[in-house]
């Protein structure tokens, strides 16, 4: 079974994921719908960032460290070193 730290980091990991293929389509809308497409990602990308944001802060006010960079993103939440820290 999955720790807490685990899943919620797992769930920041899928968020960013999904923020940035967000924020490319809103980039790359062309045509006819361009402005009601690029508002309506624009609206989602602002929705997923207020989502992530909440989760990292859950993760931290739970003693944990929050992956953070598009690059331990990318890496299987098994290989991090999600342990916690203490400053």
């Amino acid at each position: 079974m999955m720790d807490l730290n685990v899943s919620l980091n797992t769930c920041v990991s899928a968020l960013l994921y999904l923020q940035q293929e967000v924020r490319r389509a809103h980039w790359n809308i062309k045509g006819p719908s361009f402005y009601s497409l690029h508002t309506l990602l624009g609206d989602m990308k602002g929705e997923i960032e207020d989502l992530h944001d909440a989760i990292a802060e859950r993760i931290v006010r739970l003693g944990y460290v929050v992956i953070g960079t598009p690059i331990e993103a990318s890496i299987p939440s098994s290989q991090l070193n999600l342990s916690l820290i203490h400053i």
